[in-house]
């Protein structure tokens, strides 16, 4: 069984997909639709969304997610992501070297991140380059946003 929540974030509305295993899929909603759930974890989910918001320290890493499906190497990836605290960020290229061992592989990780389906939670904003922010799933702006939110400075 599948249910959406939307949410509705300062820079648009987010359409959240959860199954009965957990967060599936986060993606931008052109509108806001009326909630069609309301279970533990939509409501833990949207209380952390709310905090994370006002700029609060938040760790989502006891959201159950939904990650069957995906690719074995795609999942050790963001995981790995998981673990990076707020606030903090790594380069492309150092998750690269941190998981495969090769610093080679950082166009790889850069592949594995534009397929994160649950951003925000999986906090891929965190990943950038070395000269640069990188791409991201929601778009490039909201990268900045999220990455400005959580230093609290403007990124040039």
């Amino acid at each position: 069984m599948k249910y959406q929540l939307f949410y509705e974030a300062p820079f648009g509305n987010l359409k959240i997909l959860i199954t009965k295993v957990g967060v599936r899929r986060i993606t931008l909603a052109s509108t806001k639709n009326k909630n069609l759930i309301n279970t533990s974890i939509s409501f833990i989910l949207k209380k952390k969304l709310s905090e994370y918001f006002l700029g609060m320290k938040v760790d989502f890493k006891d959201i159950p997610l939904d990650l069957r499906g995906y690719p074995k190497k795609y999942i050790i990836v963001w995981k790995k992501v998981l673990e990076i605290p707020y606030g903090k960020f790594i380069f492309y290229k150092d998750l690269a070297e941190e998981i495969f061992k090769n610093k080679k592989y950082s166009r790889f990780i850069g592949y594995i991140l534009k397929k994160n389906p649950i951003p925000i939670i999986i906090p891929c904003h965190r990943v950038i380059k070395t000269k640069g922010l990188g791409g991201y799933s929601l778009g490039e702006d909201i990268k900045k946003f999220l990455i400005n939110l959580e230093k609290n400075e403007n990124l040039t």
